[in-house]
């Protein structure tokens, strides 16, 4: 069986879904069998695409959020992965509060990049916007395969 990894944003349309389809290109990449990126959002609608912007970061970097439906974060998404990655602190704490029991699993995207603070939320911005926030996106999903990698 699987193993989850859950990335987690407000909307589940702009910044948890490009972390979910880049982490499940690094871990096919680098050889990291067993796992696989998934991605919902706090205050998701259900069945809502990823947004334009989204979309077009993705195809820049090579993968697809074409057929992308959003998710409303639930718990037995939470109890079933085995890291859940929030994209700000707030949604790491909003996490933990719901769900005590899985703090041990939860970090930030930032604090597996190597750094602190949050992912800005690129919602309603410019291309550029997208693309800065990828870049964060993508450093943390690439530390977080290296470590996964290394267990």
């Amino acid at each position: 069986m699987e193993k989850s990894v859950l990335f987690v944003c407000t909307g589940n349309t702009c910044r948890s879904p490009l972390a979910e389809v880049w982490f499940n290109r690094c871990a096919a990449n680098a050889g990291l069998k067993g796992y696989h990126g998934c991605s919902a959002g706090l205050y998701a609608a259900n069945g809502a695409g990823a947004s334009a912007q989204s979309r077009a970061v993705a195809l820049e970097n090579g993968v697809s959020l074409e057929d992308f439906q959003s998710r409303l974060l639930t718990y037995e998404m939470v109890k079933d992965a085995v890291l859940i990655v929030g994209m700000t602190d707030a949604h790491c704490r909003k996490i933990i509060s719901a769900v005590p029991e899985a703090a041990d699993k939860v970090k930030s995207l930032m604090q597996l990049a190597g750094g602190n603070g949050d992912v800005g939320d690129p919602y309603g911005g410019s291309l550029e916007d997208y693309r800065r926030a990828f870049e964060q996106i993508r450093l943390g999903v690439e530390n977080s395969v290296e470590q996964l990698k290394q267990k």
